[in-house]
């Protein structure tokens, strides 16, 4: 009778288990490309709010449970992150857990002078703050800069 029941149990764990890794490797709902901000401090059970709300998962339960039983919920970083169409659960946490977030550049080309070079960074978009006072001529280097997004304009200037 015991062995019977554990038999049972033991059928009923392996099912789970099978179904859990089927889920988590199975296309996600997103359609199209996507992008979300995720700030810092946000919890996990916010993360997966805003990532089912985005239809980048189609499972905040399912999200929630693997971050728990693997230990990635205080592991996922905040920043901007780039999905695309049909990405599984698991590689939607994978980016999460790693950080893997979008790279903005900006680029300045040569013979530029710090205030046209200082008006491009002005202008994009995914940079934030102002710079406190204008470079001095020939600091800004002409080249292409990566950022993520909330980069202060004041450290590429400094860079």
């Amino acid at each position: 009778m015991v062995a019977s029941l554990l038999g049972a149990v033991a059928i009923v764990l392996a099912i789970t288990f099978l179904w859990f890794q089927a889920a988590l490797d199975r296309h996600g709902p997103l359609e199209a490309p996507a992008t979300l901000i995720i700030l810092e401090g946000t919890g996990a059970a916010e993360i997966a709010e805003k990532l089912h709300a985005g239809n980048i998962i189609a499972s905040t339960t399912l999200f929630r449970l693997h971050t728990l039983l693997r230990g990635d919920a205080h592991l996922l970083k905040a920043g901007e992150y780039a999905f695309e169409p049909g990405e599984p659960l698991a590689s939607v946490i994978a980016r999460l857990v790693g950080g893997d977030t979008v790279v903005h550049t900006l680029t300045l080309p040569e013979g530029l002078s710090s205030a046209a070079a200082l008006a491009i960074i002005e202008a994009h978009p995914a940079l934030e703050g102002t710079v406190a006072a204008m470079p001095r001529e020939g600091s800004l280097l002409p080249e292409t800069y990566h950022f993520a997004r909330g980069t202060k304009r004041q450290e590429l200037v400094a860079l």
